[in-house]
């Protein structure tokens, strides 16, 4: 198995393989997997009996068993070139934390990765039929969408991918807002050869999917803003941003398993169960620190209102009735902004609509769909 630790290392855990194995698995990995960018490389052989680390380009051995089985010469420096579409995938990829892994979600899931403007970006992908693409609120990644994942690859071939800084995805070297996501999405739907994908964007989510909108009109079939925004900055008041900043900003400060606690009345409603908020709080905890406040600082500065008119693929705003993050009226703004736009609202559901009601959510999204033409 293969698995990323902490976006930095990479762990190999070939379990059970000989020597000469081991070296033929690191050798491919080196070559095709694009190490250039790692600052260490940990294998670990055997059930990590036996681990070493060496910097990159040190002419370092690692030895197992009497062979050698990873060398780095100065001399013969990493690959520059890049390969323009590297896919791989991994099974029970470890939390990145280090912590309790998935909390109440999936244990055994396939997660695939590909390198987008150097860049490994995590997705999961369920299903064959026209491409919807989904794109998580932050804090979050690609495992809040477990429930459309599973109920709608029937008839869609749905992808959820972890944005740059997000869940499984790695941190960019370079600064990174909300421009930047979405340039890198745009990269991200070229290497996967989807052709023109349905957008399905949840709160944040919502504004990459305007911003991918904004620079590249023409690559959307459609349209989904979930609990959305026209940016912070775009849909809410002032005071408001600020104060929402001010907590992105204390969470990305604070130990991850209490950065969060407060956070759950903002995202549901008072219907939703001890155990799915806490299962959505595991999964939220999960984040970066650094790129949680560099892109929730972008995302309060962000303002999409003047690319709403300008919308000319069908789009459906669906928004949870009790939702107190992004406001009813919120909802309503981005419908009558943007022309030809449907509105759906869920009776009594909160912020994270796609997760406390995942029936009527994919229903609302089942119903669009099939309803935007071929």
């Amino acid at each position: 198995g293969l698995s990323w630790w902490r976006g930095q290392d990479l762990n190999l855990r070939p379990s059970g393989y000989e020597p000469p194995e081991v070296r033929l698995l690191l050798c491919v990995t080196s070559a095709y997997m694009s190490l250039a960018g790692l600052s260490q490389l940990v294998p670990a052989i055997d059930g990590g009996r036996r681990e070493a680390r060496l910097p990159v380009g040190t002419g370092t051995t690692v030895s197992f068993g009497g062979r050698t089985v990873i060398r780095c010469h100065p001399a013969c420096p990493w690959p520059t070139r890049r390969p323009r579409r590297v896919v791989y995938s991994s099974r029970h990829q470890p939390n990145w934390r280090g912590g309790p892994q998935w909390s109440r979600a999936r244990q055994d899931v396939t997660v695939n990765y590909i390198e987008v403007a150097d860049v490994r970006v995590g997705f999961e992908r369920r299903g064959h039929g026209p491409p919807l693409l989904l794109l998580h609120g932050l804090p979050g990644d690609g495992r809040l969408w477990r429930h459309q994942l599973d109920d709608l690859s029937d008839e869609f071939m749905v992808i959820a991918w972890d944005a740059p800084g997000c869940g499984r995805s790695a941190d960019p070297v370079d600064p990174y807002g909300t421009s930047e996501v979405a340039q890198c999405l745009a990269g991200f739907i070229e290497l996967l050869e989807l052709e023109r994908p349905h957008l399905l964007g949840l709160s944040w989510g919502s504004g990459v999917a305007l911003e991918l909108y904004r620079i590249a009109p023409t690559v959307a079939r459609s349209l989904v803003l979930a609990s959305g925004y026209a940016g912070w900055a775009g849909s809410l008041p002032s005071d408001a941003v600020a104060q929402r900043l001010d907590a992105y900003l204390t969470a990305a400060r604070t130990p991850p398993q209490e950065a969060l606690r407060s956070w759950g009345s903002g995202l549901f409603s008072p219907t939703a169960s001890v155990d799915l908020v806490e299962e959505v709080l595991a999964i939220c905890s999960d984040f970066h620190p650094d790129m949680l406040a560099a892109l929730a600082r972008s995302f309060a500065e962000t303002d999409l209102r003047s690319v709403l008119p300008t919308i000319a693929v069908p789009t459906l705003v669906l928004h949870g009735e009790a939702d107190t993050r992004s406001p009813l009226s919120v909802g309503k703004a981005l419908h009558a902004a943007i022309t030809g736009s449907k509105l759906a609202v869920l009776a009594g559901v909160g912020h994270a609509s796609n997760v406390q009601a995942p029936l009527a959510f994919n229903a609302e999204v089942r119903r669009f769909l099939r309803s935007v033409p071929a």
